[in-house]
């Protein structure tokens, strides 16, 4: 039979049921036996039944309230931010990066005149045209111009505010007798050369048409 002081040091680990089996059926018979050491073990349950039920208090809610409202409005905002960024990143490439434009998509116009190059590109479904160039300088003379051109025209939906139009022209003023212009496409790319061109007073207003099928050579009006 345990003693009352031991009983009662053990009170503690009997309430939270941490005893081993053995000390355990010591503790309840003594409880049993000592109608001190049972009122003691009640009255140190009630505090902790007290304290478990006892609801939390209100600044504790709405703390909690006010943490679960800010979590769900930054989630919110991300949402939204993701959303925006997507949207951004889609008119970004439809109205300003476009798309790589394939030969059926252009109209091409090619002739010389009083040795400058021109070239008129006119997209068939009303696209805007932007274009990428890069040049192949003649260093060695004395006002350096292209010998070789790179065109890589882009589509990009009609932009109300920045009209770029359908049609661009652009004037070329030959570095080297075998200058050449090359219009890559995304299914393949023409290059123009010098014979490929026709001098315009000498054809009486006719041009060459860079189509699918090749160069062809249109007659005036």
């Amino acid at each position: 039979m345990l003693k009352c002081h031991i009983a009662r040091s053990l009170l503690p680990s009997y309430i939270d049921d941490v005893l081993d089996e053995e000390s355990r059926k010591d503790v309840e018979e003594h409880l049993e036996g000592c109608a001190e050491c049972a009122a003691a073990c009640e009255e140190m349950k009630r505090p902790a039944e007290a304290e478990e039920a006892e609801p939390p208090p209100p600044k504790e809610i709405n703390y909690l309230r006010k943490l679960r409202r800010r979590k769900n409005i930054i989630l919110a905002a991300c949402a939204a931010l993701a959303t925006l960024v997507v949207a951004a990143g889609v008119c970004l490439k439809l109205f300003v990066l476009g798309w790589d434009v394939q030969k059926h998509d252009l109209d091409v116009f090619a002739y010389k005149e009083k040795g400058v190059w021109t070239f008129s590109l006119q997209h068939k479904g009303s696209r805007d045209i932007i274009l990428r160039e890069e040049r192949t300088m003649n260093e060695e003379s004395e006002s350096p111009r292209p010998t070789r051109v790179y065109l890589r025209p882009r589509a990009v939906l009609r932009n109300p505010f920045n009209d770029k139009g359908s049609h661009t022209q652009l004037n070329y003023w030959p570095g080297a007798d075998d200058f050449s212009v090359v219009i890559q496409y995304a299914d393949g790319e023409t290059v123009w050369n010098s014979h490929d061109l026709y001098d315009f007073d000498d054809i009486r207003r006719r041009f060459i048409v860079s189509n699918e099928d090749g160069l062809t050579l249109l007659p005036a009006d």
